[in-house]
């Protein structure tokens, strides 16, 4: 039987009062394991249902609202059966979503994918839909925090995907957050320290941090030789 017929909590391998933080480490380790990537072919596919199940349990168990109605409903015996049905409607409406805006995306018709991304988001959050919803937002005049904000979240759904992170650092360092930027890629690098993107945005950053640094100490000396 399948992981989207178990409830939340087994489907996560937790208890019913696990914390935030329990919840947080079984999700890493679980999507770790069952990241569609590390799969092929037919299992490829069965692992990006089981991972998008994944992902939905993880998000409904980390919101306490949400988490006290699903808990609601398993006590009242629907969190079985007929839901099921639905959550399987539901991922595949969330799937079309995420196609769509995609396609749009690629088609360089921003707003339009935002939209269609944003619904996405909605009912199947995850890692890929938060990559693309924050690029396309990135093109959107007055979407540049939001772009920041979805790419943030694609990392934190996925901390092994470097795409993810060069995108947010590149959106960071287009913004002139350049210190946050080098935040992001210190972390980044941890993670994949001989990546060549990597390296290359990180001298980019450093010869660009290296100028504003000459332009001050340059506006100081001009300053003081004035006095």
């Amino acid at each position: 039987m399948g992981i989207w017929f178990m409830n939340y909590y087994r489907i996560l391998d937790v208890s019913r009062n696990c914390s935030v933080e329990e919840l947080r480490r079984a999700f890493r380790r679980l999507s770790l394991k069952a990241h569609p990537d590390r799969f092929q072919g037919d299992d490829k596919q069965k692992a990006e249902k089981e991972y998008q199940f994944l992902v939905k349990a993880y998000n409904v168990l980390k919101d306490p609202d949400q988490r006290k109605k699903y808990d609601q409903s398993l006590e009242n015996g629907t969190a079985s059966g007929h839901s099921q049905h639905a959550q399987t409607n539901q991922l595949e409406e969330g799937k079309q979503y995420e196609k769509a805006g995609v396609a749009l995306y690629h088609r360089g018709e921003y707003p339009l994918a935002v939209e269609y991304l944003n619904k996405a988001a909605y009912v199947i959050p995850g890692a890929n839909i938060y990559f693309y919803k924050g690029l396309a937002e990135s093109k959107v005049p007055g979407k540049k925090k939001m772009a920041i904000q979805s790419l943030q979240k694609a990392v934190e759904y996925d901390l092994y995907q470097v795409k993810y992170r060069l995108a947010l650092i590149s959106c960071l360092f287009e913004m002139g957050l350049k210190t946050k930027a080098s935040i992001a890629l210190k972390e980044a690098k941890m993670f994949f320290p001989s990546d060549s993107n990597l390296l290359d945005l990180e001298k980019k950053i450093f010869k660009s941090l290296e100028k504003k640094e000459g332009l001050v100490k340059g506006f100081f000396s001009a300053f003081r030789g004035k006095s």
